[in-house]
C-alpha cells in the first residue's frame, strides 16, 4: 500500500523550521509520515515531509503543462482554474507565514529539471556496492549536478536533491523513495484525469453547438400528415445526396487511420441492427458508446479538434442524440468545487444515439455501401432495441421504414 504524506506549508529549506508538535492520542504528528511497517526507516522527518510535498508541486507543474489539452479557450480557462484549485488554501497559508509559494509560479521546465534529477538518482540506487573500477552512485549523481546551472540547482535544493548523497539516501531509506514515487504517480494520474475531462468538456461544447446550429436551420417533420405536405427529411433526393457526400468525405479522409475504425464499425453495426428489426416502425436501436472514442482519438496531421468536429458532424448528419446521456452533465464546474467536479470515471462517460426516423431501410442499405469494406476493429459500444408503445406518437417512430415516402429514383 503506497505511503501517505500529510500536507504542510512548504518553507524554503534554509528557513528556520517550525517546532515539532507532540502528537495526541487521536492523531499523527504533523511532522512525520508513518507507513505500514514499524521500523525506524519507515518514518519521515519533518524536513523530508516538506521535501516530498514540494516535490509534488514540481510534479504538478510539469504534468499539468505537459498534458495541456488541445482545446478551445473555454477549456483553456478550465485548465487554469483546475490547476489552481487545490493550491488556493496553500497559497493563503503562504501569504500568512511567508513560507510557501504557489505551484502556479513553477514552470514546466522547473518541474522537468526536478523530475529528471529524481529519476537519475533513482537509477543510481543500488544495495550492492559497485566494483572498484566503476564510479560510485554519489559520483555519478555529482556529475549530473555539475552540469546544471545555479538556477536549476535552486529548484533541486527545495526538494533536497542538490546533494551528491541523494542516491545513498534513497537506497538506505526506501520509504522516502516510495513517497517521492507515490507523489510523482499521483500527480501524473491527476493531470491525465483533468486533461481527459477537458477533452470531455470540449466534446460536450462541440456537440451542443452543432445541435443548436442544426435546430436553428430547420426542424422538418419526420413524416407528412397529409399527402400534400412536405416530404420527410430523408425521403428527399436533395437531403440524401448531401448525406452521401458527408459520409463519403469523412470515410475518404479518415478511414486510413485505424484509430477511427471502431467508430466507423459502430456506425455500420447500428445500421445493420436497425435493418434487422424488419418493417416495424416502433423498434428503435440505440447505440451507446464511450465518449473517449471521439475525445481521445489522435489522428496525425489534423488540426486542433478537427476530427472531433467532423465526427460529430457525421453523427448529426443522420443520427439523433438521446438527450439524457452524459454529454448533458455540466462541463464547466464552479470554482468552489472544481476538484470534485472532475469525476474519477470521466473516461467511462457515454453518449447515446439512434438513427433519424425518416430514413428508410432501403436508404440505410445504400449508406452502408459508402463505408470501407475492411475495418480492423470491432464495433465500439453497445446496441439496444427500444420498443415504442404502439399508441406513442411523435417523430421517433420510423413511419418511412418501408420507403413509402422516398422520392422516385432513390
Amino acid at each position: 500500500m503506497p505511503p501517505s504524506v500529510e500536507q504542510h506549508p512548504h518553507p524554503h529549506p534554509h528557513e528556520p523550521q517550525p517546532q515539532q508538535h507532540t502528537p495526541n492520542n487521536d492523531s499523527k504528528s504533523s511532522s512525520e509520515v508513518r507507513v505500514s511497517n514499524s521500523s525506524n526507516k519507515d518514518e519521515l522527518t519533518e524536513q523530508e515531509v516538506i521535501y516530498v510535498n514540494t516535490f509534488s508541486e514540481y510534479c504538478r507543474a510539469f504534468y499539468t503543462a505537459s498534458l495541456q489539452c488541445r482545446s478551445s479557450s473555454s477549456t483553456a480557462s478550465l485548465s487554469s482554474s483546475l490547476c489552481s484549485s487545490e493550491s488556493d488554501d496553500d497559497e493563503e497559508k503562504g501569504k500568512n507565514d511567508g513560507k510557501r509559494s504557489s505551484s502556479q509560479e513553477l514552470t514546466k521546465e522547473d518541474g522537468q529539471v526536478v523530475l529528471q534529477a529524481f529519476d537519475y538518482a533513482s537509477s543510481c540506487c543500488s544495495t550492492t556496492p559497485p566494483p572498484p573500477s566503476q564510479p560510485s552512485p554519489s559520483s555519478l549523481y555529482q556529475n549530473h549536478l555539475s552540469t546544471l546551472p545555479s538556477t536549476q540547482l535552486h529548484h533541486l535544493e527545495k526538494c533536497g536533491f542538490a546533494t551528491s548523497s541523494l542516491p545513498e539516501t534513497l537506497t538506505n531509506k526506501p520509504c522516502l523513495r516510495e513517497c517521492f514515487t507515490f507523489k510523482k504517480n499521483e500527480e501524473r494520474k491527476r493531470a491525465h484525469r483533468i486533461s481527459m475531462f477537458q477533452r470531455h468538456s470540449t466534446l460536450s461544447n462541440i456537440v451542443s453547438l452543432a445541435e443548436s446550429q442544426q435546430l436553428s436551420q430547420s426542424t422538418p417533420r419526420a413524416v407528412p400528415e397529409r399527402e400534400e405536405e412536405e416530404l420527410p427529411r430523408f425521403a428527399k433526393q436533395e437531403e440524401l445526396t448531401t448525406l452521401h457526400s458527408t459520409i463519403t468525405s469523412f470515410c475518404s479522409k479518415y478511414s486510413a487511420h485505424i484509430g477511427t475504425h471502431s467508430f466507423l464499425a459502430g456506425l455500420l453495426k447500428l445500421m445493420e441492427t436497425q435493418i434487422g428489426q424488419g418493417l416495424s416502425d416502433t423498434n428503435i436501436v440505440q447505440w451507446k458508446f464511450r465518449q473517449v472514442v471521439l475525445s481521445e482519438a489522435v489522428i496525425p496531421g489534423t488540426k486542433e479538434d478537427e476530427y472531433v468536429k467532423e465526427a460529430v458532424e457525421l453523427l448529426l448528419s443522420f443520427l439523433v442524440r438521446i438527450k439524457d446521456d452524459d454529454l448533458e452533465a455540466p462541463h464547466l464546474p464552479t470554482e468552489e468545487h472544481l476538484e470534485e467536479s472532475v469525476p474519477e470515471d470521466v473516461g467511462e462517460k457515454t453518449t447515446c444515439w439512434e438513427i433519424e426516423p425518416s430514413i428508410s431501410d432501403h436508404q440505410l442499405s445504400k449508406l452502408m455501401g459508402l463505408f470501407p469494406k475492411e475495418l480492423h476493429a470491432r464495433p465500439t459500444g453497445t446496441f439496444e432495441v427500444v420498443v415504442l408503445e404502439e399508441k406513442e406518437e411523435g417523430e421517433r417512430r420510423r413511419r418511412n421504414v418501408d420507403g413509402r415516402f422516398d422520392e422516385v429514383g432513390w
